[in-house]
């Protein structure tokens, strides 16, 4: 029988596998789509842990995500959406300040506690600024270094080290070395097979 330290250490590594598989997406939509189940198994886990603001911080990082991962023209039919698609930036603000305030007030931790908020913060700040996916993995880059320290200090290792594994391959996209190596890689096979 797993006892619930294990079974949140799983559901951690899970989610990390998810983020990871998130930062092969070419559109900044599909990205925050697919970081939707991220979080999602992130607040899962961090719930049966009692980290109760990274629970508030992943229930705002949803939001946010929704949000931002519908497009702008396709939603002209549906004037809920069309609504939601306008004012979602101001909406995330509002989120965001909402979600700061109840983090402060459920903070268990002290200073430690703050991280999943200044980390939820940039992030969400950083998807309102930014305009594609390139952008959007460097965001990811700066969020996983931030993660990475909350993870130690409260001991989830899967998290931690896919923190750092996502950190260093949303990194390796922004700065184009994945997109050089697959067009060598693809180059290299169709000169092996002259």
């Amino acid at each position: 029988i797993m006892d619930i330290r294990t079974i949140y250490l799983c559901i951690s590594l899970l989610a990390g596998i998810v983020c990871l598989y998130s930062t092969f997406s070419k559109s900044k939509e599909k990205m925050l789509l697919l970081q939707c189940l991220d979080v999602i198994l992130h607040g899962i886990s961090n719930l049966l842990q009692g980290g109760y603001t990274a629970v508030l911080a992943n229930l705002f990082a949803l939001t946010r995500n929704i949000l931002f991962s519908l497009k702008i023209n396709e939603h002209k039919s549906n004037k809920s959406l069309e609504f939601l698609v306008f004012y979602r930036k101001y909406i995330t603000m509002i989120f965001l300040i909402i979600a700061s305030i109840l983090a402060l007030i459920t903070n268990k931790l002290g200073a430690l506690g703050l991280i999943p908020v200044l980390a939820t913060a940039e992030y969400s700040i950083g998807t309102i600024i930014t305009t594609n996916a390139n952008q959007q993995k460097m965001l990811l880059f700066i969020n996983c270094l931030m993660w990475f320290i909350y993870d130690l200090i409260i001991k989830m290792w899967p998290a931690a080290i896919m923190d750092i594994i996502i950190g260093i391959i949303s990194f390796i996209h922004f700065i184009g070395i994945y997109d050089q190596l697959v067009i060598t890689l693809k180059n290299r096979r169709i000169y092996e097979k002259i």
